[in-house]
């Protein structure tokens, strides 16, 4: 899909490495998303990363346009790829989600 929206709502997901954990994030994500009055977008930053990341994040983007990938040409640290990610977001209200394996994700308002 090549569509874009306009989003009201921008998360920014700062990621290296999680390949595995993109499509169980990216399901978490959405079921939140479905369930509240606001269009959203989800950038997910990868910092990096030297597994599959950015093809899963590609993959991801194919099936969902509320989807955008950035992707860093090396590890710049959290900080660095969250930035990233703010510098691109579209929406009024922006947050950021840390995701990582075993970990929950948590959301900063």
């Amino acid at each position: 899909m090549t569509e874009s929206i306009v989003a009201e709502v921008s998360v920014v997901i700062p990621v290296l490495n999680e390949s595995e954990c993109l499509p169980i994030l990216h399901r978490a994500l959405s079921e939140m998303a479905n369930n509240i009055a606001y269009r959203f977008e989800f950038i997910f930053v990868d910092d990096g990363s030297t597994d599959s990341t950015f093809d899963v994040i590609r993959q991801i983007r194919e099936i969902d346009p509320r989807v955008r990938g950035v992707r860093l040409s090396r590890n710049f640290g959290h900080q660095a790829a969250l930035c990233a990610g703010l510098e691109r977001a579209r929406g009024a209200a922006r947050a950021n989600a840390y995701y990582s394996k075993g970990i929950p994700s948590t959301f900063a308002r």
